[in-house]
């Protein structure tokens, strides 16, 4: 985590248009994200997410700009949605979640009531590729 946070350290959070998180072995998000409040996009490729907790969340507070989310060749602890990725608060303008060849297999029961309520009423949301258990 302390290398993400020197990386992200230097730049302004507050002009940052896309942010990228790739090849990256054992990512742990860093609350630090709550503070790129012009992202309009999040892309994660290629990486193993360790954690993303609750207090790193994606939200309409800080991220009410956040129009796309994409999640490509990611592998996530325990095959289940990290916390940082459903919050209650989830961004209002947030209109393509893309998923694609992942090792989710598990989706939290609420999920319709956060992403599809906070969301645009004409988000897409792509799921594809996934080690999902019904």
């Amino acid at each position: 985590m302390d290398e993400v946070k020197t990386k992200w350290s230097e730049f302004d959070r507050s002009s940052v248009v896309t942010l990228v998180m790739r090849h990256c072995p054992a990512l742990e998000v860093p609350d630090m994200i709550t503070e790129f409040h012009q992202t309009s996009g999040i892309k994660v490729y290629n990486s193993t997410i360790d954690s993303w907790g609750f207090s790193a969340a994606i939200t309409n507070t800080n991220h009410p700009e956040l129009g796309f989310f994409f999640m490509i060749r990611v592998n996530v602890t325990d095959g289940v949605l990290p916390p940082g990725l459903h919050d209650a608060d989830f961004p209002n303008n947030l209109y393509d979640i893309e998923i694609c060849y992942s090792n989710l297999r598990e989706l939290p029961d609420d999920l319709d009531s956060i992403w599809m309520v906070g969301t645009m009423s004409t988000a897409n949301l792509i799921v594809s590729h996934l080690q999902y258990q019904t």
